[in-house]
């Protein structure tokens, strides 16, 4: 085994063990290797390779164990340091007006990056909707019957900004969460099988607002591929709706998540899954439906 530099530091104390352990060790075993006939000749080396071997294993254990105790207490003192840092970035002192504003730039900002020529503005197919998201991540919520626990299901027609607008509430006081595609939980599916199911969760502990963790939000709900299998699969697998499958099993282990999806309706979820899967979600998420009227923003 390669010596560690404090291993090298206890080089001397090693010979020192070794030559105090070896009249030790002829006392006590000296009569049982004769009873087992070792050559006398050879007990002399057989002895001081005893001895210089436990010598060199304490002190090979010490020195790792030390080692060891310097690495813990270096991590102590960063995540000590990471959380006392964190704390103090955390805009403990943000004000919702002010939360608000950032918010409604941050949207702005996407929408026209998105398409230069586009006009924002919050009317009446979007200003209730806001008005909910902001109170539910600045973590006030005064809206009776949402959940804190759970996430949103946002159903609204085609190009009403759904995406967007979720978009420019990704970094949050109350939960963060990142935007994910059904289509690419689908094709990890596909290339990594049930793997998947877990894959888009992640941690960063640099998050402005001490969160150690992000939600997820899944867009494009009902536009994936709807029948796949798992590289690798026999031909007798059986094909799955991974999304659907999904829904099943984060209603058996819920966590909180978002999902955006053109279906208006809830006949709309049960043709694009199924009647079990729809109602599952209506369970496990605060809905929110944009006005069926809302205007296709990329068309205006």
């Amino acid at each position: 085994m390669a010596e560690t530099p404090y291993a090298k530091i206890f080089s001397e104390k090693k010979k020192r063990l070794s030559d105090t352990l070896l009249p030790h060790l002829k006392t006590l075993f000296t009569e049982e290797a004769r009873l087992h006939k070792v050559d006398a000749t050879l007990l002399d080396r057989m002895f001081e390779a005893l001895a210089h071997d436990f010598a060199g294993n304490f002190y090979y254990q010490v020195a790792c164990t030390v080692d060891e105790q310097k690495k813990a207490e270096e991590r102590r003192r960063y995540e000590a340091a990471e959380k006392e840092r964190l704390e103090a970035m955390k805009p403990l002192q943000l004000s919702f007006d002010e939360f608000k504003n950032i918010i409604i730039a941050k949207w702005r900002s996407i929408v026209t990056q998105e398409d230069a020529r586009a006009q924002f503005a919050i009317d009446q197919y979007c200003e209730a909707e806001l008005r909910m998201f902001l109170e539910y991540f600045y973590g006030r919520n005064l809206y009776e019957g949402i959940d804190t626990r759970k996430g949103f299901l946002i159903m609204g027609p085609v190009g009403c900004r759904k995406t967007s607008m979720m978009q420019a509430f990704q970094n949050n006081p109350f939960a963060s969460f990142r935007i994910v595609e059904a289509q690419d939980m689908v094709q990890a599916y596909k290339e990594a099988g049930d793997m998947a199911f877990n894959y888009f969760y992640i941690s960063d502990k640099r998050n402005k607002f001490g969160h150690e963790s992000y939600d997820i939000c899944i867009d494009e709900v009902g536009r994936e591929e709807r029948s796949v299998l798992a590289k690798g699969a026999s031909f007798s697998s059986t094909h799955i709706n991974f999304i659907e499958e999904y829904i099943f099993r984060l209603y058996k282990n819920p966590r909180r998540l978002h999902l955006i999806t053109n279906a208006t309706s809830y006949e709309d979820l049960t043709r694009t899954y199924s009647e079990a899967a729809a109602s599952r979600l209506l369970k496990l998420f605060n809905v929110v439906i944009f006005p069926d009227n809302s205007p296709n923003y990329r068309l205006a």
